[in-house]
């Protein structure tokens, strides 16, 4: 077979990948902001820790409705981007789901990220000198009014730098997020997913994917990018499933029969799929039977 033959070929079937990806992260997004965003907003009284679980969810709801709209082969940065902050947000909340206390530690280390910030606006400004901006008033507002209740939440969990000075750390378990996936894999819930396996074999590749490096489109032919795209959208829509069944979890909302329906989908996600992809190869190959130029453009 020769050069552009291949290509033909690869490019029909990363396409064919593409359209049967992006179909079944809409379905998992359906199910996301319909039943299980239903059943866990109704969940009344709402504690601290469920708060902060909601908001990672919530987050998780928002990425599935935008990466629905991404579906283009050119797509591929900003679906890895999705991607890769599915993975983040799905080992919180499994974090979240595992300990009792993770929620407060998570909580103060975003007022502590919101000080670190507000207190870098402070010393830029001092820095250049002039007039302060209207829209960066609050938050040099926020670095002084606050910084002594920061220290104390600092202190209080420990974020102390080698001369036992109150400091942010890089992420609010104190570890790094290789780290936490280890972490993660401990959860009893968790399938066969693997977040040890994901961040080493896929974690590196989206970031490459979403930095502004040129490597990708200098060593990557054109009949791949759609297949770049068709990955991350299945590594957000899987990483979807498993911070939403952690979301159950944390809410007491994760039952025999919610176990039940979540294997079932799993099993219904996988034939779906397989059938999807296989009329998206059929249609594709018609259309390249036609115009063999036609799908190696991509």
């Amino acid at each position: 077979m020769d050069r552009t033959k291949r290509e033909t070929r690869n490019t029909v079937e990363s396409l064919a990948l593409l359209q049967a990806f992006a179909a079944d992260l809409e379905w998992v997004s359906q199910v996301v902001a319909g039943d299980l965003r239903l059943k866990i907003e109704a969940k009344i009284p709402r504690t601290k820790r469920l708060d902060v679980s909601l908001g990672q969810f919530l987050r998780i709801d928002a990425w599935l409705r935008t990466l629905c709209k991404l579906s283009e082969p050119m797509h591929f940065q900003a679906t890895s981007a999705g991607a890769r902050s599915m993975l983040e947000l799905a080992v919180d909340l499994v974090l979240l789901a595992s300990d009792q206390n993770a929620a407060e530690r998570l909580q103060d280390w975003e007022w502590s990220a919101k000080h670190k910030h507000a207190t870098a606006v402070k010393r830029f400004y001092e820095t250049v000198g002039g007039a302060v901006p209207p829209e960066n008033a609050e938050a040099i507002a926020f670095a002084v009014r606050d910084a002594a209740r920061i220290e104390s939440l600092r202190r209080k969990h420990g974020w102390l730098n080698s001369k036992q000075k109150p400091c942010h750390p890089p992420r609010w378990t104190e570890r790094s997020l290789d780290a936490d996936c280890v972490e993660a894999d401990k959860w009893p819930h968790r399938g066969d997913f693997s977040f040890v396996r994901f961040y080493e074999t896929r974690f590196r590749t989206l970031c490459w994917q979403v930095h502004g490096s040129a490597f990708v489109g200098r060593t990557i032919r054109a009949d791949v990018f759609p297949f770049l795209s068709a990955q991350a959208l299945l590594d957000a829509s899987d990483l979807a499933v498993i911070g939403a069944a952690a979301t159950l979890h944390t809410f007491d909302l994760w039952t025999v029969p919610t176990k039940e329906a979540f294997e079932k989908f799993a099993n219904e996600r996988y034939r779906r799929r397989n059938e999807l992809f296989l009329k998206a190869r059929a249609a594709q190959k018609a259309v390249a039977a036609d115009d063999p130029a036609a799908e190696t453009l991509v």
